[in-house]
Formats: C-alpha cells, structure tokens, sequence
C-alpha cells in the first residue's frame, strides 16, 4: 500500500503498535492492504476510505477484535465477504460499500456482530438473499443494502429492529409484498424500496411510520390503491410511488401533506383525481409549501377525473370540460347558488385545514 505520489510504503505503520486510531481517508492509497497491518491489535478505528485499494479484504482484519468502527468502503475490493469478520464482535459501525464485493451477506457475520449500528454493504455485487439473522442487530440504526443483485422477499422479522432510521433495500431483485411489520418501525424516516419486483399491495399500516421524511416505492409492482390514512404521515417531505400498477383515486387526505410535502411522484399508475383534490391542486396552492414552490409530477401529468375509467396514459388536458346541455333559465339559477355554495364551503374548510 502506498501513496500514488510519493511510492512511500506505509508497512511501517505495523510497528506502532499502540495505535488506536488511524485515519487515512481519501490518502489516495493504491495496492493492497499490507500484512503488518495485523500487528495493529489495539486499534478500536481503522479508516481506510476512499482510496484505491485492491485485491481481497485480508483475513488477518479478523484479529483486531478491539474494533468499532471499520471503514473499507470506496475502493475497488473484489472477492467475498469473510466469514471472519464474525470475530469482529465488538464493532458498531461497518463500511464495505462502493466496492467489487461478490457472493452472498454470510448468515454467520450478522447473527454475530450484534453490536452494529450501522452496516453499509450498497453498491456492490452481492447476491443471496437478506439472511433472516438481521433481526438479532436490535440495536441497529441505519441499513443500507442497496445497488446489489439481492433476491428473495424481505422478511417479516425486519420488524424486530424497531431501532431502525433508515433503510434502503433499492435497486435489488427482491419479490413479494412489503411487510405488514414495518409498521413496528416507527423510528424510520428513511425507507427506500424502489426498482424491485415488489407485489401487493401498500399496507395501510405503513401510516404508522409517523416520522418518515422519505418514502421511495416507485419502479415495483404494486397495486391496489393509495392508502387515505397516508395523510397521518405529517412529516413526510418526499413521497415516490410512481411506475406501479396502482388504481383508484389519489386520496383528498393527501391534501393535508401540503405544508411539508416538497417532492410527489404518481406518475404511470392507473390513478384520478377527486374534484376536491383537483381543486386544491388547481386554485389552493398544493403545490406550494413553506419553502416555496413543491417539485411534483402531478401538476405535469394530468390524471383523469374519477368519474371516468382512468388510464395509464395521461388525458390532454385538465381544464378540458363535457359540453353542457341546454338548461332553463332557472335551472341555471340554482346551478349558480349550488356553484357558490360549493365554493363558500371548501374554502371554510380549507380555512381549517
């Protein structure tokens, strides 16, 4: 290992001996990881991040069991994942992501290191399915499994980590429904299941992850409709479920989100919109929140109205209106005291809201 510049070797770091802590982030460190480096027994950090390291993540790591924090990610590490990092029993913060890792997540690492707060592993080429053992890192954090090739159906017991903030299980191969469980997750605020083979339906339960800030569902397979209680979920700032089969209308509760809501991504489903919706959409501003105006698809996609069959494609135009039937004068009349009426009202609701 040494410094693309200089060539100077840093084997020699093996003799101190006493080090707890290293840091060589971003060093611009090519080669591989040199076997001195096993001498280091009283390192409780080790950050070898963003560099340019190569070849296979020496066994010898195993043995600095005072380990806590370990950083390999951003370098180009090819091979599996030992199954002697099982020995790193000690550790709560893991990096191997943005690497060339292969194979599978071995079964033996998870149920082992149950100290981990935080394990990266994005950004490979791992294959397998999610071992079932991750429900033993109850005190894990934050979990990021994304840009794998991971297969299989995410598991019910994910359930058990109601420590969790933040998942992301993106851009993988996963099938099956999303759990009903993840309900229990009321930590998260990042949940990201996007471009999967997910099926079913959204559970209405996923209301309950009331301090959620991102919900990425677009690119799967979902259907049914939009659950209405997703309006309990007030702190939500970004909401992705486009590129599903999703039917029905996009529920007026959705209104309620307008405060926080900065990002709303339905497009290419089966979905309408309510005359209320629509309203709030085209007159009240929806799409404006504190910060200023709110980035959306739904304003550039016009959704047909509910009382016709939707489709996937967009009608041409939101303002277009049925040619009226010829009607009496005092038909009229009353038409225009209901208009006003209608009016008055939603804007006392919206007073409210």
């Amino acid at each position: 290992m040494s410094y693309c510049g200089g060539g100077h070797t840093l084997s020699q770091i093996g003799k101190l001996t006493a080090l707890t802590f290293l840091n060589l982030y971003g060093s611009g460190l090519t080669g591989t990881i040199p076997d001195s480096f096993a001498q280091l027994t009283r390192l409780t950090d080790l950050s070898l991040a963003n560099n340019y390291l190569n070849g296979t993540i020496p066994d010898f790591i195993s043995k600095l069991t005072a380990l806590t924090h370990l950083g390999l990610d951003h370098n180009q590490f090819t091979g599996t994942i030992s199954e002697s990092f099982a020995q790193l029993t000690g550790l709560q913060f893991f990096y191997l992501n943005s690497n060339q890792l292969t194979g599978t997540i071995p079964d033996s690492i998870i149920s082992n290191l149950t100290q981990l707060q935080v394990l990266m592993i994005k950004n490979n080429q791992l294959t397998g399915t999610i071992p079932d053992s991750f429900a033993q890192l109850t005190g894990l954090e934050s979990l990021r499994l994304q840009n794998n090739s991971l297969t299989g159906t995410i598991s019910e017991s994910f359930a058990q980590l109601t420590g969790l903030e933040s998942l992301s299980l993106a851009n993988n191969q996963l099938t099956g429904s999303i759990p009903d469980s993840f309900a229990q997750l009321t930590g998260l605020y990042y949940l990201s299941l996007e471009n999967n083979q997910l099926t079913g339906t959204i559970p209405d339960s996923i209301s309950n992850l009331t301090e959620l800030l991102w919900l990425e569902l677009q690119n799967n397979q979902l259907t049914g409709t939009i659950p209405d209680s997703i309006s309990n979920m007030t702190e939500l700032e970004i909401l992705s479920l486009s590129n599903n089969q999703l039917t029905g209308s996009i529920p007026d509760s959705i209104a309620q989100l307008r405060g926080q809501l900065e990002y709303l991504y339905l497009s290419n489903n089966d979905l309408c919109v309510s005359p209320y919706t629509r309203y709030v959409w085209e007159h009240v501003g929806f799409f404006y929140n504190r910060d200023g105006m709110m980035r959306n698809d739904a304003s550039e996609s016009n959704y047909g109205h509910c009382t016709q069959s939707p489709t996937r494609r967009p009608t041409p135009s939101l303002t277009t209106e049925p040619t009226p039937t010829p009607a009496s004068e005092e038909e009229n009349k009353n038409a225009s005291r209901t208009l006003a009426l209608v009016h008055a009202l939603l804007c006392l609701i919206l007073l409210h809201v």
